[in-house]
């Protein structure tokens, strides 16, 4: 016993002859929980209120070393699954910018790779610089693997075009 009070391992610190909604002040006052919260979950599922005083899981899991949300087997840091095609499954909306994306600076990084369900690539920006629409290895600043459209005339500073292939011009 210490004073009035004794240790309950179970339940921490309790008064003698009190219940298990009691706890023991900071000033050696005794209170009772008037709000308990109560709930169960998931191992690494973050905790939310799922109804006034209720604690569930919600949808973001932490293994520890990534975060999933959809996801309880992460890729990456953050991983987002969104299995539902009528759904956007992030959107990144900013100030000025919006968002900014870092990648490594060598040839053989990427800093951005888009690509469908099939993992064919439609948007991939290398670490120089170098942009492919439709491939995954541009040799210039903007490789395009497919047909352009161009419905405004192209703008350049330099008066020197490379094709190689064929090229149909018309004009309507």
């Amino acid at each position: 016993n210490i004073g009035a009070y004794y240790f309950e391992t179970s339940q921490g610190f309790k008064k003698t002859g009190g219940t298990a909604n009691q706890y023991l002040m900071a000033d050696g006052s005794v209170s009772t929980i008037t709000n308990n919260v109560t709930g169960t979950g998931t191992t690494n599922y973050l905790s939310k209120f799922t109804a006034s005083g209720t604690i569930g899981n919600s949808i973001i899991y932490d293994d520890g070393t990534s975060v999933g949300i959809g996801s309880t087997s992460p890729l990456g840091k953050l991983h987002v699954v969104q299995n539902d095609t009528s759904t956007v499954a992030a959107i990144i909306q900013g100030g000025l910018f919006g968002a900014l994306i870092q990648g490594g600076s060598a040839i053989s990084n990427y800093a951005l790779s888009v690509t469908n369900s099939s993992s064919s690539s439609l948007l991939y920006v290398r670490g120089d610089g170098n942009v492919g629409i439709g491939t995954a290895s541009p040799t210039e600043k903007l490789e395009v693997n497919g047909k352009i459209k161009d419905s405004q005339g192209i703008l350049k500073s330099q008066r020197t075009i490379t094709i190689t292939g064929n090229i149909t011009l018309s004009e309507t």
